[in-house]
């Protein structure tokens, strides 16, 4: 009897190691080698620029030693509030530490460190930032290195903003992986408050151009030929991911294209690799 029983529980324990590893498997055989770096960039990045550009909106009076006075709305607001920020105007940076942990409110764990040096603290145009990224992670995914921010709009707006994104080797880590990521971002987003802060209507959209370096040694370029789009009414419903938007990856021996439109706020999107089958991605898989 103790003999059945045992070799019961083997049996069982070898079929659920079996499972767990089919489920891996099957993700990555899902995923094409080099788009699921990509994409876990587009949403990282953008939660990175959330996070600094919600440190933005107030910095101003915080540097000058005065109350938030504004009666805009802050559309990136909450992002990153939990962590403890350190302003220190003397040689104007403003740290987030992310030491202790925090838990946002859709479920994100976020850990690490984001240092933002900045030119001024009125974000007009020309402003400069460099971040610093010290292990910055949420989730299982994380940030590396250092970036630098430009503001490159053509009017002095808060409405209005473009801005331009740099890095060069900036490490993505996706669980034990490390993927090296150079090149630019281009952001733009426009804005108009609503008679109350639901109604406000916004479009964020972003240009990508970059190459990336996996694990493995094999690179790959991307290029955006329709930018990524994000609105307003999904961050209400705590969806950070692009609703539109085209995005193709070449490497050696391979193109692949990603498509962002699956029809509202969502972590989807298609990706298709040249003379495969068009696939779908949740990218809480990844997650």
């Amino acid at each position: 009897m103790l003999k059945q029983h045992l070799l019961y529980l083997f049996t069982l324990s070898i079929l659920l190691s079996a499972c767990t590893s089919t489920n891996t498997e099957d993700l990555e055989l899902k995923i094409p080698e080099g788009s699921k770096e990509a994409v876990v960039f587009e949403y990282l990045i953008h939660d990175v620029e959330g996070v600094i550009f919600n440190m933005l909106f107030s910095l101003h009076e915080r540097d000058q030693g005065e109350l938030y006075t504004h009666a805009a709305y802050n559309v990136f607001s909450n992002r990153g509030a939990c962590a403890h920020q350190t302003l220190n105007t003397n040689i104007n940076r403003l740290t987030l530490d992310f030491t202790q942990t925090c838990t946002s409110e859709n479920g994100l764990i976020r850990q690490g460190q984001i240092e933002i040096n900045y030119s001024d603290p009125e974000d007009y145009i020309g402003h400069q930032m460099s971040i610093v990224l010290n292990n910055y992670r949420v989730n299982q995914i994380g940030f590396n290195g250092s970036i630098s921010i430009e503001n490159t709009s053509t009017t002095n707006s808060a409405d209005n903003k473009t801005y331009l994104i740099s890095f060069n080797d900036l490490e993505l880590i996706i669980g034990s992986e490390t993927s090296l990521f150079s090149g630019n971002r281009a952001v733009h987003y426009e804005k108009d408050d609503g008679a109350q802060f639901e109604t406000t209507e916004l479009t964020y959209s972003a240009i990508n151009n970059l190459s990336y370096t996996l694990v493995n040694s094999q690179t790959f370029n991307l290029q955006t030929p329709a930018s990524t789009l994000q609105v307003f009414e999904c961050w209400l419903a705590q969806q950070y991911f692009p609703i539109s938007g085209r995005q193709t990856i070449s490497g050696q021996n391979s193109s692949i294209e990603l498509d962002f439109e699956t029809g509202g706020c969502n972590n989807t999107l298609h990706i298709q690799a040249e003379g495969e089958e068009r696939k779908t991605l949740d990218l809480s898989a990844i997650l």
